[in-house]
């Protein structure tokens, strides 16, 4: 039987052949969870790696979710739709979903 202090989510599973034909089970720490914009998928420097994403946020809209790159692409879509300088269907497909909750919102 496994030790106890093994038999856990927290460690990854590797099977490992020995110098001696043996097959045994390794086991290693998992990573760091690194966090990332859900648009444009760069890692988060604002968001505190390798916990959940409620530990340390920005207070802004869409504050764990968007970097600030996509967060102001899609205020200044946002922006213009509300305006009427802008159509829905003119704003790139990536940003279109936001952008609609967004304009819906005010």
């Amino acid at each position: 039987m496994v030790k106890p202090m093994l038999r856990n989510k927290r460690l990854k599973k590797k099977y490992s052949r020995t110098p001696g034909g043996r097959v045994s089970m390794t086991y290693s720490r998992k990573g760091k969870v690194v966090h990332r914009c859900s648009l444009c998928g760069m890692p988060m420097t604002s968001v505190k790696s390798g916990g959940p994403k409620s530990g340390k946020t920005q207070s802004r809209i869409y504050g764990g979710n968007l970097c600030h790159a996509c967060l102001s692409t899609v205020l200044k879509y946002t922006a213009r739709i509300r305006s009427k300088a802008l159509k829905l269907e003119e704003v790139p497909i990536r940003y279109r979903e936001l952008v609609k909750t967004a304009a819906g919102k005010a």
